[in-house]
This record gives structure tokens, sequence and C-alpha cells, in this order.
């Protein structure tokens, strides 16, 4: 048995994607990607992007756009909302929310949902979800969902692609590869895919929100297995920041979802600054991974990230 609140009064209430009634901004149409982590019984969300095709929009900023933000609370995080959660590439269960609140942790301030989850009985020990409005979930399946659990040989791996991957002269190596090492996951592309090393690896600098060091850089680098060796991992994607010229930045690997339907994976990573946290993300795109999306927040000087490749 559940107590909840009635679904929202349809009486004269704008249309998605229309003007909406009351003072504010207008809210785009569109499905909107969520990003969040379960605290004990609670999971909170937090808006990352529109998706719009096959690309990630970032959201106005309050100063161009005042009340872009309680608008968005408004419209889409209504008490009792069902989002439909995803990890590990699959569908994996729902959010009613409950309860909403503002996250200030990241560059940009976001509103946010909250409320217990209910997971399917091989995902209970998910911690980290993408999500979208059960309205805007079709489409999207269940499929088998698996931890690929950690080995030594995926550490080694992590450390021969950071090896041939970083763009740094010998003598600005770090002593230890391993030690360096801030995180390390396996991903299983897709869900059901090849299994990918995702690692982050920090110099002078640590994984967290925080300042950098002198002369301190991160490193993410993303490998997939090929059939070789146990600790090889063919090379697909490496970002490298340099903290005194782009500012402090290290990028680690957060959730996987292909949320733009188009048959491949794309891999959400949260990236750890001086002050904020931001979203970023890497996808296949024109036949190689690359930077496909950073909220602008996390850019120096507000380039937009495409035009950096």
């Amino acid at each position: 048995m559940r107590f909840q609140p009635p679904p929202p009064a349809t009486s004269g209430a704008a249309e998605r994607g229309s003007a909406a009634v009351g003072s504010g901004p207008r809210l785009p149409g569109g499905p909107i990607l969520y990003m969040g982590e379960r605290t004990g019984t609670v999971t909170t969300l937090a808006p990352v992007a529109w998706i719009v095709g096959d690309s990630l929009i970032a959201f106005p900023e309050e100063d161009a756009s005042p009340g872009f933000a309680a608008r968005l609370a408004e419209e889409r995080h209504m008490p009792g909302t069902e989002f439909v959660l995803f990890a590990g590439g699959t569908r994996v269960g729902r959010l009613l929310v409950d309860s909403t609140g503002v996250d200030s942790s990241f560059c940009r301030p976001r509103p946010t949902v909250s409320g217990v989850v209910e997971l399917v009985p091989g995902a209970v020990g998910a911690r980290r979800f993408l999500a979208l409005a059960e309205a805007e979930a079709d489409g999207f399946g269940h499929g088998p969902f698996s931890d690929p659990g950690l080995t030594s040989d995926h550490a080694s791996a992590s450390e021969r692609l950071a090896e041939a991957l970083v763009p740094l002269r010998r003598d600005l190596w770090p002593g230890s590869w391993s030690a360096s090492r801030g995180d390390l996951q396996v991903v299983a592309m897709g869900g059901d895919g090849p299994r990918a090393v995702a690692a982050s690896f920090v110099h002078r600098d640590s994984m967290g929100v925080g300042p950098a060091g002198e002369s301190a850089w991160a490193l993410f680098v993303l490998g997939v297995d090929d059939g070789g060796r146990d600790d090889e991992y063919q090379p697909l994607y490496a970002w490298f920041r340099d903290a005194a010229r782009e500012g402090k930045g290290a990028p680690r690997f957060f959730e996987q979802l292909d949320w733009d339907l188009d048959g491949e994976p794309e891999l959400l990573l949260e990236v750890l600054g001086a002050t904020h946290r931001w979203p970023a993300a890497v996808a296949r795109s024109g036949g190689q991974w690359r930077r496909v999306f950073q909220d602008p927040c996390g850019v120096p000087g507000g380039v937009d990230p495409r035009e950096r490749e």
C-alpha cells in the first residue's frame, strides 16, 4: 500500500513544448537526461541536458534566461512524477518523486528530485543511475544487468592505456601509475557488449572537488577488450586536462546509456573541479570516440567543447 499525491491538474495547463502558464521562460519540448545516486534508500536525480536528436543541449544560463530552473522544476518535477532508472546500459527500475530540492555542488545549481526507488532484483546493488521521465522512456527496454567486477588485469590494462595515450613528456609522468589512479571501472558496453576499462589518473591532484597543485593534470582513458590478453585493451579515447591551462577538472566514468537510440552506447562522465562538478559525455561519432558534450560551465572561456576537438 502506498500514499502518493494526486496527478497534477490538466485543466488549463499548458502542453509540454508550448508557452507555460504563469511567469517564467518557455521550456522546449523533448526528453531530459538525468543523473543521480542512491544514498541509503533514497535516490536523488539532477537534470543533465536536453536530448535533441543525437546531441545533448545544455540548459541556458540563469542570467540569460531568468527563472528557467524554477520553471523546469515547476513543470517537470511535480510530486508523484515517475522516472525510469537505467544502470549498466539497461532499464533497472523506477523512482516516484516525493520531494524536490537544489543541488549546488554543480557549477550551475540544478533543481533535483528525490524518492525511494524500486529496482529489478539483479540491480539492487546499483548506486548510480541515468534517468528519463516515464513518459519519455518509450523504446528503452529491459535487459540483463550485471556488475562486471574488477580484477588486477583491469588495473594493469588501465596503466597500459595511460602509458599509450597520455600526451606528456616522459619527465612529467607520475612516479607510479597505480598510485596516480583515482578511479577504475569496468563497463559492459551497451549492457551486453564487450568489456571496457574506464580509468582516471590524477597527478599532483586528488579525485575529488578541491584545488589542484602546481603542474597538476588529470587523464581519463577508455579501452575495450579486443579478445587478446586480459591486461591489454584496445584504446578508444583519452581526455587529458592540464590544470594550469584549463583549470582543475578530473573526469571519471559515471554511467552509460544509448540515450539517442542509435544502437551505440554513450558514456556520461562526472568532472570534478576546484569548487564544483559538472557533466560531460563521450560517444562514438564519425567513426571514432570523442567528447560530444561538456556543460559550458566546465569549458574555459565559455568555448563550445565541440570547437576544441
